[in-house]
């Protein structure tokens, strides 16, 4: 590979060619310069006089004194070592520059699945209420892992309890379906890469009723109205804690920056009674 510049040391440079005339510096540069681009000199002698373009004469008394700036077969060993040095620096730079390359993929790949999820879970303006069951399980299908078979000690967490009511079911109807889910699994040894995401997907199909009955959004009648709560504020904090808490999972923020909950503060929390109070 060409090489079309040349590391100078100028300490080490003055230090060892203290003892040459003007001529003898012109032309260990010259013989240095087609070393470094050509990585070596001729073999023919005739050929190195003719790169440092002295004359035979000048040639014949100078020669030793140039020769003994190289090694033996006209090596260089510091232009050789420089020549390593700069190979292995551009090759850790490359690897550098791959790893962060392979790092700005991985984070544009996380930032694309947040917005997955933001758009999955981002209530249109003017709207409100917790996400439908659909958009629950397209955010539990793409947070899919590795496909494992069903634990017979599995059961469906408090937010899948929720989504299976959504869908019109009573607990008796969940403890039944569940027994059902659970043998018809085991019985095909079936995998999947979210046991959650099924369930809600085999809630979906229950009673052959494709759309679910919202019971969990529309709350019972004469129930207190959605209040929404601006994301970043006390208020909001409270809120994600207690999900988080209850659920595993907090809320995103909607067009409008903040989110609809049942009061301002959560249950349990010190200024919920004095919220209902007032």
């Amino acid at each position: 590979m060409k090489r079309f510049w040349m590391p100078l040391n100028i300490g080490d440079y003055l230090s060892a060619t203290g003892h040459l005339t003007v001529a003898e510096h012109g032309a260990y540069n010259l013989l240095r310069m087609y070393y470094w681009t050509h990585s070596g000199l001729p073999a023919e002698e005739s050929a190195i006089r003719r790169i440092s373009r002295m004359t035979s004469r000048q040639w014949s008394q100078s020669r030793d004194v140039l020769q003994a700036l190289f090694g033996e077969g006209w090596r260089h060993q510091t232009l050789d070592q420089e020549a390593i040095d700069i190979s292995e620096a551009n090759s850790a730079n490359a690897r550098k520059s791959h790893a962060n390359r392979k790092k700005s993929a991985a984070k544009s790949q996380v930032q694309s699945h947040t917005q997955q999820h933001l758009q999955i879970e981002s209530i249109p303006s003017g709207e409100s209420g917790p996400l439908s069951p659909e958009a629950r399980y397209q955010i539990r299908k793409l947070d899919s892992t590795e496909a494992s078979s069903l634990d017979r000690n599995w059961i469906p967490n408090v937010a899948d309890e929720n989504v299976a009511r959504d869908y019109g079911m009573s607990n008796a109807d969940i403890d039944s379906e569940l027994r059902k889910f659970q043998a018809h699994h085991a019985e095909k040894g079936s995998t999947s890469h979210d046991w959650s995401a099924s369930w809600l997907k085999w809630c979906s199909r229950w009673n052959g009723k494709p759309m679910p009955i919202k019971t969990s959004i529309i709350g019972e009648a004469g129930a207190a109205p959605k209040v929404h709560v601006k994301a970043d504020t006390p208020e909001w904090e409270a809120w994600q804690a207690y999900l988080k808490k209850t659920t595993g999972k907090g809320t995103p923020a909607d067009r409008k920056f903040g989110w609809y909950f049942d009061s301002i503060w959560p249950p349990g929390h010190p200024l919920r009674q004095e919220d209902a109070a007032s």
